[in-house]
This record gives structure tokens, sequence and C-alpha cells, in this order.
């Protein structure tokens, strides 16, 4: 049972790597099991195990549907534009893109932008020092220093987004940066 889609992406990403993939940019919705608590209770995502055996008989394992996305070498750059090395930034910016993308098809307002007709949920990136107290941050390790952000729906966390650290690109011969987001589904829907 997974706990996140964060680790399959990273070893989705690296296999193609070593099958000489160069440039790659994959999603995948899917089912996540976590023990449900006061932070589950309030929507966020959790990945704690059960505190013992008498916690996991106490407390079933809830599950909910997730998206994760991953974004390797130059998948954001026109065909003629390949060749320069994917820079930390351009990365970021590829995957906040899609996220923007994901909420202008969901009619979610983006950061900055007024309330539109239809009265969107706004949508908001946090570094994770500003995240909200009370947001549980599974996979930090995952994320590279001051590269890992919250991503707030109406304030309310609904899952992470970042850059892969280089500890963990290495261990696949990726020297590149990974740019990887968790999305709890169920908000993005309601």
């Amino acid at each position: 049972l997974r706990n996140s889609l964060l680790p399959q992406m990273v070893d989705t990403l690296g296999q193609n790597r070593a099958r000489q993939v160069q440039d790659a940019a994959f999603f995948e919705i899917g089912r996540v099991f976590f023990v449900p608590d006061a932070a589950a209770a309030a929507g966020h995502i959790v990945d704690r195990p059960p505190a013992g055996p008498a916690a996991a008989e106490a407390r079933p394992a809830a599950e909910m549907d997730v998206l994760a996305v991953g974004l390797m070498g130059a998948a954001g750059r026109p065909p003629l534009d390949q060749r320069r090395p994917v820079q930390d930034e351009e990365a970021w910016l590829w995957l906040k893109g899609i996220l923007e993308n994901l909420c202008r098809m969901m009619k979610f307002d983006l950061p900055g932008n007024a309330r539109g007709p239809f009265h969107a949920a706004a949508l908001r990136l946090a570094p994770a020092e500003e995240a909200p107290s009370g947001f549980d941050w599974p996979n930090r390790a995952a994320f590279a220093p001051g590269r890992g952000f919250a991503v707030l729906l109406d304030g309310r966390p609904i899952g992470r987004a970042g850059l892969i650290r280089p500890g963990l690109r290495q261990e696949w011969r990726i020297h590149e940066p990974l740019a990887a987001a968790e999305l709890a589904v169920a908000p993005l829907l309601a």
C-alpha cells in the first residue's frame, strides 16, 4: 500500500533515463493509504505510520485519490531548443505552469487575480516554511532545500510540489532538475 505517489514517479523518471530517454513528462492518478487523524480530517495529506500495532488496529487505514506529475529534461521546450542544459528555475516554472493550467481548466483563480465570475477557489504555492502549522509534510526529504512548496487551495493544503533533491536524482544518474508535484484529487473536484 502506497502512502505517496512521489517515490514511484521519481522511479519511473529514473527508469526512463536509464533507457536513454532524455526528456519526459508523466502524470499518474492513484490511490494512497494513510492512518486518519486530526490532520487528515482537516483535509491534509499525511503519511505517518501508526504508533504501534495497537494503534493500527484502533484506527483502520483510510484512502485518498492523488494526482502526481513529474518532469525531467527539456520536456517544456520547443524542439529546436533542446540542447541547452535545463536550469532549476526553468524546471520549476514548467511544473508551476502545469499547475496553473490545471487551475485554469478547473476554473480556479490563479494567484494575484481577482475573484472570477465563478467565485472559484484560489490556488497558492507557499514555501515549506510558510505552510500552515497543521500541514503534515510527508516526503519533505525528497525535495531540495528551499525548493519544496505546499500547494494551498483557499488556504488549505491539498498537496506539495517542488524540485527533487540532487542526492535522489544522482541515484538514477540524472544530473538536471526533476520537478514533481502531488495533489489530492477530491478538493480539485469539489
